[in-house]
This record gives C-alpha cells, structure tokens and sequence, in this order.
C-alpha cells in the first residue's frame, strides 16, 4: 500500500485485474507529494481498487492471502496473484565505492534513506547549496 504498491495495483486494474491493496499503515501512499498521491487514490477507486488499511497480511497460500485487521481479526482474500511490495531500502553502493576518493562527497536521495522524490529532489537542491 506504498507508492509503490499502488502504483502497481494501478497499472493492473489498467489492464482489467481484479485487486485488493493491503496496507499496514492508516493511509495508503503515504509517502507520496499530495497531488499526485491524489490523482492515484481516485484511480484506484475509479478502478474499483479495494484499499484494506491498518490490516498485516499473515500467510499467503495457494489460492488466498490471509490477513489480520485492525481489531486483530483474521480474514482470507482469494487470490491467484500476490505482489509483495515491501517498503525501500537504500542503496549506497555508489556513494561506498567513492567514499575516500571524492571530496566533498554527499550521500543524499534514496541512496541515505528512501522517500518521496520531492524529499530528494529538495535534499540535492539544498546540498547544491553548499557547493
């Protein structure tokens, strides 16, 4: 239930899928500029995208996804497909293998911590500065 979650559930219900978006979280996309976070959330809901917030996915079978909502109650959801989109990690691989050899040398974006793009749009703006 990330951007990149529903991102992705927008691009299957283009393409007629059925699908359920899971988000632990109380606000699906969280992370995403308004805007656009806006326009997505009436996609899914033009699509007839079922959004479950606040809820754990506990096991996924064969033919279901079981999940646990809010209340701690267990539900099953049929399923023939599960994406699992769990969150971001960074990837530093970069700024690692030049750390020593250039300086300055910042390491900013998705690289430090993932976020909106408009988080590392304003960082590398922000670092420019101090050039």
């Amino acid at each position: 239930g990330g951007s990149v979650g529903c991102e992705t559930a927008e691009y299957l219900a283009e393409k007629g899928k059925k699908v359920t978006v899971i988000e632990l979280l109380d606000t699906p996309a969280e992370k995403m500029v308004n805007v656009a976070r806006t326009i997505l959330l009436s996609h899914l809901k033009g699509y007839g995208v079922q959004i479950l917030t606040s809820c754990k996915c506990k096991e996924i079978t064969e033919t279901m996804v079981i999940y646990e909502d809010k209340e701690g109650k267990n539900h099953t959801l049929p399923a023939d497909t599960v994406i699992a989109a769990n969150g971001d990690k960074p990837s530093d691989t970069l700024y690692q293998q030049l750390k020593g050899k250039i300086e300055p040398l910042y390491n900013i974006g998705d690289s430090a911590a993932p976020d909106s793009i408009a988080t590392a749009v304003s960082q590398g703006y922000y670092t420019a500065l101090k050039l």
